[in-house]
């Protein structure tokens, strides 16, 4: 009978432990969810700060100083709420923007740098809208 009785305790024991453990998962998980759903918005305001300079750089065919001042927020905004990756791309962005942000921009209209550059600004706008997903 005692033998028994340890035995239903040393399963109460085991079950409780994993309802625990499940529980203390679960936790980490809402955790997590919570700590990006908190940095949401600035998330979306750098993702629209790139949305906008691509705009600019597609449209006008340059680099002007507007993109180079929406790539600027961006970065600022994105200091706390993204991933080392997607920070580092957006400093090479920038660095590359202000490089190509040139007086003489009639000449560079259009140039393969600058188409170049659109299509790394949309790779960053991917991996940005990646990152803030929240699932």
């Amino acid at each position: 009978m005692a033998d028994q009785t340890a035995v239903y305790a040393l399963y109460v024991s085991i079950g409780s432990l994993m309802v625990s453990s499940v529980s203390a998962c679960f936790a980490y998980l809402a955790q997590k969810q919570a700590k990006k759903a908190a940095t949401q918005e600035p998330r979306r305001e750098a993702i629209k700060h790139i949305g906008e300079a691509y705009f600019e750089v597609s449209n006008n065919g340059y680099v002007g100083d507007k993109a180079v001042n929406s790539i600027r927020e961006a970065r600022k905004l994105a200091a706390l709420v993204f991933k080392r990756k997607v920070k580092e791309e957006l400093d090479a962005a920038y660095k590359t923007a202000s490089s190509l942000n040139t007086s003489d921009r009639l000449k560079n209209q259009n140039s393969p740098e600058n188409r170049e550059f659109a299509k790394k600004l949309v790779t960053l706008l991917t991996r940005m809208n990646d990152d803030a997903a929240l699932f």
